[in-house]
């Protein structure tokens, strides 16, 4: 699926019936077998049907955190978001918040839900601060979290870097 079609697959999910969203909000950082009956019939009535069986954990978890996002809010891809909650709240975070984010980055994605839970941590955090991650991004890096290049690290690390970097650039 490209690009622009997750996006638009993300932005009708908005259309959906407040239950059906209700209940992805609190499958957040579940693994699909672990989510109540009525959410997984909700998800299979709800994902394009081409979804290969080994995505669908992706999938369902970019589509509860897509349900968490507030539609006025604008989505913004994980890194960015989590750089700038560290500069609104970094005298509050201490040296842990990024030693975490540095451990997400470690973490390999298994059927066990290790990441899923961690990175829900994350976003739930920063989401109740206003912040809305952006759901197609979220899945494009899901999809290649694996890689052996870790190519999705490598650009999570970047625009971090670089969103920080920004941000006091215009301190000065």
């Amino acid at each position: 699926m490209s690009e622009d079609l997750k996006k638009v697959f993300f932005e009708s999910l908005l259309q959906e019936d407040n239950n059906k969203k209700i209940s992805f909000r609190r499958a957040t950082g579940i693994m699909l077998k672990d989510a109540p009956p009525e959410t997984i019939l909700s998800f299979y009535q709800t994902i394009p049907p081409y979804i290969k069986q080994y995505d669908e954990n992706k999938w369902f978890f970019a589509i509860c955190v897509a349900c968490l996002n507030d539609p006025e809010r604008v989505c913004q891809p994980f890194p960015v978001i989590a750089a700038e909650y560290k500069r609104r709240f970094g005298s509050n975070l201490g040296e842990s918040y990024e030693h975490r984010f540095a451990n997400l980055l470690d973490t390999r994605w298994e059927e066990d839900g290790f990441l899923i839970s961690k990175l829900a941590r994350f976003i739930k955090m920063v989401e109740h601060q206003g912040f809305a991650v952006a759901p197609d991004h979220l899945l494009k890096s899901l999809e290649l979290w694996n890689a052996p290049s870790r190519i999705v690290q490598k650009e999570w690390a970047k625009l971090y870097s670089m969103s920080l970097v920004k941000e006091e650039e215009n301190a000065d």
